[in-house]
């Protein structure tokens, strides 16, 4: 069964205190100079995969362990609103 969860999405545009530039969510808000964050959102996780936290930030796995940056569902990404994926679901 999918999962809603709440996440805070961050942003790094440049190295900041030793993270790499780039992008992912965290169940926490970010708190670290110089990441840029949106609002935290209710995401869906569907079926089969995990977050696992790991010193704050999240890394998702499927259901056989495979790391994965982006996991995908049918026809998007599988980490996505709860309000995209409604349109998602209505749209299938």
């Amino acid at each position: 069964m999918e999962k809603i969860i709440r996440l805070w999405k961050w942003y790094n545009p440049d190295r900041v205190d030793g993270w790499d530039p780039g992008e992912g969510y965290s169940i926490k808000k970010p708190d670290v100079k110089g990441v840029k964050f949106e609002e935290p959102q209710d995401y869906v996780l569907p079926d089969g995969y995990q977050i696992i936290e790991f010193d704050g930030c999240l890394e998702v796995f499927d259901s056989s362990g495979k790391h994965c940056s982006i996991v995908q569902l049918k026809d998007g990404p599988a980490l996505i609103s709860r309000h995209e994926y409604a349109e998602l679901k209505r749209s299938a």
